[in-house]
């Protein structure tokens, strides 16, 4: 069938679903119940899970940095972040976060990574208790070094398994991964990392 002839067809195809549905709910309608009032009895209702909105910060417990520097394992890996929820299963995280590293070698200098990053993520019910929630995005990554600054537009991806604490405090674990490079030539770099992360985050 061509795409075009599909088309046209498709507003009967509706019509002809939408008698057959009429055709088998109206004998199960009573005089003081209305179909739309039927279709709730038979639909599971579902009830929004998320706040509209969150903020909170995130501590990367561990950090592996995609360059020559050591693993981080401490408290100077942090991340802030803002979520928007508009719809019940799908929202925006944006996020701020430094991370330090200490490069290989025997001076061992310090470099700093900044990022600034927008996530598009959607989440399921695990159970009662646990969520998960999985996204990818782009962040703009910057690498501080005393040899010279680079940047560039990486890609990032995210999985979280999310539990409420409170009315409205969360606790999320997972991890996060960030992965570009500052450009092609001989002097570029691979910027990011890969961090197992755990976080707080309040909704409201």
């Amino acid at each position: 069938m061509r795409p075009r002839h599909f088309c046209c067809m498709l507003p009967r195809i509706v019509q002809c679903w939408g008698l057959l549905l009429t055709l088998i709910l109206l004998p199960h309608l009573g005089s003081a119940q209305t179909l739309s009032e039927m279709v709730e009895d038979v639909l599971p209702q579902w009830e929004r899970q998320h706040q509209e909105f969150y903020a909170g910060a995130a501590w990367m417990v561990l950090s592996t940095p995609h360059f020559n520097a050591f693993r981080e394992a401490g408290q100077s890996n942090l991340m802030a972040f803002a979520e928007w929820w508009p719809e019940e299963r799908w929202g925006l995280r944006g996020f701020a976060a430094q991370q330090r590293y200490r490069r290989f070698g025997e001076n061992g200098e310090e470099v700093t990574l900044r990022h600034l990053g927008l996530i598009g993520k959607g989440w399921v019910l695990l159970s009662d208790h646990w969520q998960a929630s999985a996204g990818a995005g782009v962040a703009t990554t910057r690498l501080e070094a005393l040899g010279g600054d680079k940047q560039a537009l990486t890609l990032v991806t995210e999985f979280l398994l999310t539990t409420q604490v409170g009315e409205a405090l969360s606790l999320e674990f997972g991890t996060l991964t960030m992965d570009g490079a500052s450009g092609e030539g001989s002097d570029d770099q691979r910027l990011g990392s890969t961090n197992y992360v755990a976080g707080l985050s309040v909704g409201f």
